[in-house]
């Protein structure tokens, strides 16, 4: 069999390094529930064909399906979706390889569109876990909506996710500053932003502040990703843990990894499974909370006061009483 791999950035093998850690430990973790014949699912919406292939050096790795189906112990069973149809016949080779067979079902399609599909297989005894990997801007919110609303028996935990989120990868190239993005985006460019965002109003009013010129791209970068962390806490999960930053060499960021779970364990592990290293770049802190400080309620997404507008143009450092009830201070800086 000619073995079909993924080509990647070197970048992508610091993501499924994080994934094998975490795995590594889930799986350990679950024994006690895989013991007493529950079921221990591992979820991947884009499996890809299994390899992976750094483009730099020509290295072939496994892939995050791979990886899963490797471990031991090992999951109880594996649900797997593409929408290339060459991927999925990679897939097959490997599970008939690994003698996996009875143990795995194979998709193809749009996983937005496959999600049901996907849940009505699931087993819902038991543990399961989601991984979520979008190459671009194709992971829909309702999607992630959906699988949160299972809950597992007997435990009712909602579904684990790992989430990464395109944001540099994708969304900020739709986000023009000078340009009317009516005149760019059309229609179907604007709806796929609203898609993958919780909600289709405040990622609008994030971006026209910006446009204004009221804050510059990084804070911008860090709504969107407060965003999408406010999201994921208000779908009702114990535990929503991000972002964890993974970057070009050069630093520039590309996208960010979240993970949602209802169980502490699982979140005690994420959490030290996220905690870099040694990484290219800052990272933002992780949070369990609320991350910069916001409390829930405050309507900093809204256009700026002209309070905060004096602050921000009048002052090199600013006191929180100088500042309008349900704004922050952050690095001595008017913050929304």
């Amino acid at each position: 069999m000619q073995e079909r791999a993924r080509d990647v950035g070197p970048w992508s093998l610091e993501k499924l390094t994080l994934l094998r850690k975490y795995l590594a430990a889930y799986v350990n973790a679950t024994k006690d529930i895989w013991e007493r014949g529950d079921i221990i699912t591992y979820v991947d919406l884009f499996a890809g064909p299994g390899l992976v292939k750094n483009r730099d050096t020509g290295e072939v790795f496994d892939g995050s399906p791979l990886i899963a189906m490797r471990l031991e112990p090992p999951f109880s069973r594996f649900i797997l979706l593409d929408l290339d149809p060459d991927h999925v016949l990679a897939l097959q080779d490997w599970v008939t390889r690994l003698g996996l067979q009875g143990k795995t079902q194979i998709l193809q399609g749009d996983c937005n569109v496959q999600i049901q599909t996907v849940l009505r297989s699931l087993s819902r005894s038991g543990a399961s876990f989601f991984f979520l990997d979008p190459p671009s801007p194709a992971l829909a919110w309702n999607t992630i909506t959906q699988i949160s609303r299972i809950q597992m028996w007997p435990s009712g935990n909602k579904l684990e996710q790992f989430i990464l989120f395109p944001y540099n990868m994708g969304l900020v190239r739709m986000l023009p500053r000078d340009e009317n993005p009516e005149l760019i985006w059309g229609e179907t460019t604007e709806e796929q932003i609203s898609s993958v965002m919780p909600d289709p109003v405040k990622w609008r009013k994030v971006y026209q502040a910006w446009q204004q010129g009221s804050f510059e791209a990084a804070q911008k970068r860090r709504r969107f990703l407060y965003l999408y962390w406010s999201g994921l806490k208000e779908l009702g999960y114990n535990y929503v843990l991000g972002p964890r930053t993974i970057r070009r060499q050069n630093r520039r960021a590309l996208y960010d990894l979240f993970f949602c779970s209802d169980h502490p364990v699982g979140n005690k592990i994420m959490a030290d499974v996220f905690r870099p290293q040694l990484s290219f770049g800052e990272q933002l802190p992780l949070v369990q909370e609320d991350p910069y400080n916001f409390r829930q309620g405050e309507r900093w997404y809204l256009d700026l006061s002209e309070k905060w507008d004096h602050a921000r143009h009048n002052c090199h450092r600013v006191d929180q009483q100088d500042l309008e009830p349900g704004y922050r201070v952050y690095q001595g800086q008017p913050w929304l």
